[in-house]
């Protein structure tokens, strides 16, 4: 399997229309990525009713919201892992569900920082090459490229009035992305 990923750092608006445009392009359903106790139901058919779109509860993008996107006639694969200590957790990821792509959206944190997203696949296959190539097509024509990441405008904006940009925001501020 081949994986790709592009990462960013953007406002809701600065990704919105982004959005949008995927959106009409493709069929797709959003889950939830993780861990879980009970098995997950919830489905979402647009990311745009995610909660709190923009924004982000944590200022580590490891602990940041991650979601699935698979085409709308596909269904959810769940992996059922037997804990050693017994019972079962259920897991959604792309490993059992490789006609996919995962996206983390980042965002703002709280007043002054504002955490990457990012956008990947992790197998070569029609879909997940085609989502992949619309979006990260999108992001590069529409954000700037400062060293690995891609900008928007808005997030830009925060930056050079003195907003942190991070990955996680307990990092040393010489991991900051910069102007420099």
């Amino acid at each position: 399997m081949k994986s790709k990923q592009i990462i960013f750092y953007s406002t809701g608006s600065d990704i919105e229309s982004i959005l949008k445009f995927i959106e009409a392009s493709f069929l797709l359903q959003y889950f939830e990525m993780g861990m879980f106790d009970h098995k997950p139901e919830s489905c979402f058919s647009s990311i745009f009713q995610i909660p709190n779109f923009g924004n982000t509860t944590f200022g580590d993008w490891n602990r940041d919201r991650r979601l699935i996107i698979l085409p709308q006639n596909q269904s959810l694969i769940i992996r059922e892992i037997q804990q050693k200590t017994g019972g079962l957790k259920y897991a959604i990821d792309q490993l059992a569900n490789p006609i996919s792509a995962g996206i983390q959206l980042g965002g703002i944190y709280k007043n002054g920082i504002l955490l990457a997203g990012t956008f990947g696949i992790i197998a070569e296959n029609e879909f997940s090459n085609g989502l992949y190539n619309e979006f990260s097509s999108k992001i590069r024509k529409e954000f700037i490229r400062m060293g690995s990441f891609y900008v928007g405008d808005e997030a830009k904006e925060k930056l050079q009035s003195g907003w942190r940009l991070v990955t996680n925001e307990k990092s040393p501020k010489e991991f900051d992305l910069t102007l420099g």
